[in-house]
């Protein structure tokens, strides 16, 4: 018995012998964008979400096996973010020095002076406002929510936007695979994403 990382080549083979009957070798974190006459980029290399994005497209030349495996594709999906996550966190975990956080621990130092020795075993790693979730990124929406208060005034509406699964363009593509919304979060989220976009043009 031998366990593989989550973002091995052989991981989603395993994982999903029905989706992968052949096993094949999926994403590879070595792999080179396409260099082309004019194109400059800082990144080169193909990320976990790239490829991920690149597999839940739909095609006509290639068969959906994927696409229309109902609740294994859900799980997919959710073993796919996980994937991105784990990438996220572990370029974060050795890249420190690139992220700038040494003038962050020097500031925190003053303050858990106080802590007991036991505190201050194991390394830090802090995970920049970049990252969803993190310390520093719900300091940064409260800090954007005060600035844009103190600039604007305070709010005199509340809007909440949901997503319908019975919109036209979402059941105009699905009737065509015979599947219902729930088997298909991808397109769900994306028509809601444009018109949600299309929300906030309207009320700028």
């Amino acid at each position: 018995m031998q366990r593989i990382n989550e973002l091995h080549t052989s991981y989603l083979g395993f994982q999903y012998p029905l989706l992968f009957p052949y096993r094949e070798d999926d994403y590879r974190h070595y792999v080179n964008h396409r260099q082309e006459p004019g194109f400059n980029n800082k990144r080169n290399r193909l990320t976990i979400r790239e490829w991920f994005y690149f597999r839940l497209q739909m095609r006509q030349s290639e068969a959906q096996t994927l696409l229309r495996s109902r609740r294994l594709f859900q799980q997919f999906i959710v073993d796919g973010y996980t994937m991105m996550e784990s990438e996220r966190l572990s370029f974060i975990k050795y890249n420190q020095s690139k992220l700038r956080v040494d003038k962050y621990n020097n500031l925190c130092q003053a303050s858990t002076s106080s802590q007991t020795q036991g505190s201050q075993q194991g390394k830090r790693v802090v995970l920049p406002s970049s990252f969803i979730g993190s310390r520093k990124f719900m300091d940064q929406l409260y800090f954007d929510g005060m600035a844009i208060c103190s600039y604007m005034g305070f709010l005199d509406l509340f809007i909440t936007f949901t997503c319908n699964p019975k919109w036209l363009e979402i059941t105009r593509v699905l009737a065509k695979l015979k599947l219902s919304p729930t088997y298909r979060p991808d397109i769900v989220s994306r028509v809601f994403k444009i018109k949600f976009e299309q929300l906030l043009t309207g009320l700028t």
